[in-house]
């Protein structure tokens, strides 16, 4: 008797872990994953569980999701041994797919608003800055970095034919970076987004000298892409009834988690745009 109790106990507590286990939202796809309990290709807003068998369809397919605890993860396939294939087919469960993403909120530099950038190197930093869309304005100190006809701020990268240089077009203290101005030609952006080691000069036309500032990646992100994944976001938001503070600053960190360093007044107004009406 006391062994059929215990058995049945065990039994409970097994369903009800069962029944606890996450699920993974997808909200991103790179290339084409299929999840063999279904027979069709992961797409965002697809709900997988952890015992679901996932099929790549090459090395460098991966998604990204969202846990049913609100956890980020990528999901790719593993680099382990040859148990996971089938026929030279790339199959591995997604609770061993997926990978939690390390937060990188900080990367959030400086406050939301019309202020002046003191520091380039910090505002940018030394490895991908994402641009939302083809171009962004930045404010510069006029104490740290005063421009005029003499004094101004230079690109160099190594295109795929040659070292390109590149004067960043300004308004009083407003410098453009502009990816149809500085990109010399598409064949120099990596996968059609990132333009590689840009190295970024103080120039000084009088004595003809120039400060190196930082190098970086200078990444062009389709906003419009940004803005779809948040809103595939925001219902899971709405199920734990965040308020729309909450689901902001939610999004802005799922951003700097999954990208990285960009602009914080250029993604707020994204943020602001996809949830512009959110109620929870």
């Amino acid at each position: 008797m006391k062994r059929a109790v215990v058995s049945f106990l065990m039994l409970a507590l097994a369903v009800v872990l069962f029944g606890q286990a996450e699920v993974y939202n997808i909200i991103k796809v790179d290339g084409e994953i299929i999840n063999r309990s279904t027979g069709k290709p992961l797409t965002p807003g697809d709900v997988i569980k952890p015992t679901d068998q996932l099929e790549f369809k090459s090395n460098y397919a991966m998604a990204i999701a969202i846990s049913s605890t609100r956890g980020k993860f990528t999901i790719r396939l593993p680099e382990q041994d040859q148990d996971l294939f089938d026929n030279s087919q790339l199959l591995a469960m997604a609770n061993t797919a997926a990978s939690p993403i390390e937060s990188r909120a900080q990367l959030s530099v400086r406050a939301v608003g019309v202020m002046e950038v003191k520091d380039l190197k910090k505002y940018l930093g030394i490895d991908n800055f994402y641009i939302l869309g083809d171009k962004l304005s930045v404010r510069l100190s006029k104490t740290f970095y005063p421009l005029d006809e003499n004094n101004f701020i230079v690109l160099t990268y190594q295109g795929k034919d040659k070292t390109v240089s590149k004067k960043l077009g300004f308004t009083g203290q407003t410098i453009d970076i502009d990816k149809n101005q500085i990109v010399s030609s598409p064949e120099d952006l990596v996968n059609g987004t990132t333009l590689p080691k840009v190295s970024v000069f103080k120039y000084d036309n009088l004595k003809k000298s120039s400060s190196l500032i930082t190098q970086v990646n200078l990444v062009f992100l389709n906003s419009d892409q940004v803005k779809k994944e948040f809103e595939v976001i925001i219902p899971l938001l709405k199920e734990d009834k965040k308020s729309r503070s909450e689901a902001a600053d939610y999004l802005r960190n799922y951003f700097y988690d999954i990208y990285g360093a960009t602009d914080p007044d250029a993604l707020f107004l994204l943020v602001n745009m996809a949830l512009k009406d959110y109620s929870s």
